[in-house]
Parts: structure tokens; C-alpha cells; sequence
């Protein structure tokens, strides 16, 4: 069965090298109409297996359009919960083979995220999650490698601290300014490179 499986393959590798050099003035997408009538069962079964495993790994990085900017070789997004039974953020990461979710509590109500890159000229995500009372620090630093979904730096524990310093040493080079602006009454803005939230949730 094996045997007679391969000479098939081979017989049909043959029949598409031949159909190709008989219409290479014609349409590629003619072409390969034309190859696919040369194929045996098993062979057509494979080409449809191919074509199956290439639409799920599009898929997997597929998000709403301008819900997401791009960083490195994935695309991030930043999820808002509404309702005070899960009250965080989620920042997802997305990328042909894995998706990352990282949690940010609403207590610091709001959220700033950047693509950018270090030193070593690696993509990495720059998250400030801060809150707006008094005595809230502006710098509560994270920074998330893409290729890996390391975290290079957590933010503080305290709301009141902040580790500005620790991030730009992380960087290699000075904390860029978050340039995007959210629009009055709405709770999420997608900018080029940028997302800025803030949370709905009052929590008591």
C-alpha cells in the first residue's frame, strides 16, 4: 500500500511538471486547476490537508480590524471588561503559533501600551498601567518581549511607586512618550502604534 501510495505521488509529481511546462503561458491559477485533474484520491486529499493547515495558522492571527496594532510578528490587543465579576484588562498577544493573555487589574483604571523596540532591536510591548487618584505614580512599567512572551519587567505593587528608571536600563535608551489620546466618552483608543483604556468599572 505504501508502495503503490508513493508511486502515485510520484506519478502525479510527474503529470504536474509536465501539465506546468504544457500551459506556462497561461494564468498560474489555470494551472493548477488543469494539475489538480491529474490527481489520485490521496493526493487530492493531501492538497486539501495543506490547504486546511494554512487557513488555521492565517486564522489564528486574525483579530477585528483597528482593534489591534501590529508589534514585531504579532498582533496586540487590548480587551476591556465591562462588568466588575472580572474587572481587568486583558492585554492579548497574538501570533501564528500562540496566543498570550496577560491580566491588568481595574484598581489602576487605566492603561497605555506601545510597540516599540530595546537595544538589541527586539519588538517589545511598553505597558503603563496606572491610576489617576492622588498619589497615583505616572511610570507603573511593564515591558513584554513578542518572539517569546517573556515579561522583561513587572510593574510595582504599590500604585504610589514607580520604576521608570528600571524600564528605561530594560530598554536600553529613554521611556518613549505615549502619544495616543482617547476620545471623551469612549473607553478605548487604537492609535498607529499605540492603545490607550480605561475602565468603565467603579469599583467600590
Amino acid at each position: 500500500m505504501i508502495r503503490k501510495n508513493a508511486e502515485r505521488w510520484q506519478s502525479f509529481s510527474s503529470n504536474l511538471m509536465y501539465s506546468r511546462e504544457r500551459i506556462k503561458q497561461q494564468d498560474l491559477d489555470e494551472a493548477v486547476s488543469m494539475d489538480i485533474r491529474y490527481c489520485s484520491p490521496i493526493s487530492y486529499l493531501l492538497i486539501l490537508w495543506l490547504f486546511f493547515l494554512t487557513s488555521h495558522s492565517s486564522a489564528q492571527t486574525t483579530v477585528a480590524p483597528g482593534n489591534s496594532i501590529p508589534c514585531g510578528d504579532s498582533q496586540v490587543q487590548v480587551l476591556n471588561s465591562a462588568t466588575s465579576s472580572y474587572p481587568y484588562f486583558s492585554l492579548v498577544v497574538l501570533s501564528v503559533d500562540n496566543e498570550r493573555t496577560y491580566p491588568f487589574h481595574v484598581r489602576k483604571d487605566f492603561l497605555q501600551v506601545s510597540c516599540t523596540t530595546n537595544s538589541l532591536d527586539e519588538s517589545v510591548i511598553l505597558v503603563n498601567h496606572m491610576c489617576g487618584g492622588t498619589g497615583c505614580s505616572e511610570s507603573s512599567y511593564s515591558i513584554i518581549r513578542t518572539t517569546d512572551g517573556e515579561i522583561l519587567l513587572e510593574q510595582p505593587e504599590r500604585h504610589t511607586d514607580g520604576n521608570r528608571e528600571e524600564a528605561s536600563e530594560i530598554l536600553g535608551r529613554p521611556i518613549p512618550a505615549f502619544t495616543c489620546i482617547k476620545q471623551p466618552g469612549k473607553s478605548l483608543a487604537v492609535c498607529e502604534t499605540e492603545i490607550y483604556a480605561s475602565s468603565p468599572i467603579e469599583l467600590g
